[in-house]
């Protein structure tokens, strides 16, 4: 006997005001992903402007933002900038790009903001 299924199957586990999350339910917290089964599934999935909350509540549960998926920004081309709350405990961003909470590591620079000039000195 076969059984077979068909419907979709996602990385993610929910999507709350166009971002993709994991969801721990263990410990509550949520984790920024990719749409799809993997990160190439769709190309530009988050696109213009996406602000990372601290909380997300899900079937009446809050959740803390507390990781970035490896390449959840992956292929995003169309992104301009990411923005985070600015209560948010583990990361932030300066000009729309992602930084850790302490700005000493530059985690995401979004695909479409220019790269500014630098001058080395020799």
């Amino acid at each position: 006997m076969a059984v077979l299924f068909v419907g979709n199957v996602y990385a993610h586990d929910v999507e709350i005001d166009g971002i993709y999350y994991n969801l721990n339910t263990e410990d509550l917290t949520a984790s920024v992903t990719f749409k799809g089964t993997s990160y190439s599934s769709y190309s530009n999935e988050y696109t213009g402007e996406v602000v990372i909350p601290k909380l997300i509540t899900y079937n009446g549960k809050e959740y803390s933002v507390t990781s970035i998926g490896n390449d959840a920004f992956y292929g995003c081309s169309g992104l301009t900038a990411i923005n985070v709350s600015s209560n948010n405990t583990v990361y932030s961003s300066i000009d729309g790009i992602l930084y850790n909470k302490e700005t000493t590591t530059l985690i995401t620079y979004p695909g479409v903001k220019p790269v500014p000039s630098v001058s080395l000195r020799p």
